[in-house]
């Protein structure tokens, strides 16, 4: 099996086309079939889908989740920055003074959003997907 993981590398083009939105799933979807590959397809919801903003993650995942209520396929999963607690930190010099649960690379939602946000999701996809198993 394969899977294409839908991220972007820059915030300034992010913004002018998140990789979640439609139209630009829609040519990776052409794509994956052109190539002779499943169409599956994975969505960062974090980088610069998220313009690296964990309290907009959320926000990347309902447009997601929206996306497979209206009769998308490929949509196989999402993929999001989570941690025990909010942000992220440096390391540093003394270690001892690393907090527990803050991530040390890119800025995560807490857990309290994260399972707000998989909750939601959950509840709004559990109609449907068992029609796509």
């Amino acid at each position: 099996h394969m899977h294409m993981l839908m991220r972007m590398r820059t915030r300034a083009c992010a913004r002018a086309r998140q990789l979640h939105e439609l139209s630009h799933r829609h040519t990776r979807e052409q794509a994956l079939a052109q190539g002779g590959v499943s169409q599956n397809i994975m969505i960062d919801c974090s980088h610069a889908n998220s313009s690296k903003n964990p309290d907009q993650q959320p926000e990347v995942l309902k447009d997601m989740t929206q996306q497979v209520l209206d009769g998308n396929r490929s949509i196989i999963g999402a993929m999001l920055e989570s941690n025990i607690h909010h942000g992220n930190q440096s390391i540093p010099a003394d270690l001892g003074e690393l907090k527990y649960g803050v991530s040390i690379t890119d800025a995560c939602m807490d857990w309290e959003k994260t399972e707000a946000a998989l909750i939601g999701m959950a509840d709004s996809l559990r109609p449907v997907l068992s029609d796509r198993a």
